[in-house]
């Protein structure tokens, strides 16, 4: 299996933007993507509610890349999703 991190801050202000984004887009297409075990999505706490974490389990590299493209190591874009970020990065893990 593999572990995929994605984390995102997000302009000050664009939160509910974001969540939007999220629950209307991004989740629903994920939880489609065949080979997807476990989606967990979430913001920081009160201190930190511009930083979003998204971590996706999948059967294995070759069912994470279907969904991702050629460019696993990049985050997906969702429309409206890049105007909103201020920075972001995704990181793989083999599970063991």
């Amino acid at each position: 299996m593999l572990i995929r991190v994605f984390r995102a801050s997000v302009r000050p202000g664009a939160e509910a933007d974001y969540d939007r984004i999220l629950r209307e887009v991004a989740i629903p297409s994920l939880q489609k993507q065949p080979g997807l075990i476990a989606l967990h999505v979430g913001h920081g706490l009160p201190s930190s509610l511009d930083e979003y974490v998204m971590v996706s389990v999948w059967k294995d590299f070759e069912a994470m890349k279907a969904w991702t493209g050629d460019d696993w190591w990049h985050a997906v874009v969702y429309p409206g999703e890049a105007r909103l970020v201020t920075e972001s990065h995704v990181d793989h893990f083999e599970t063991f």
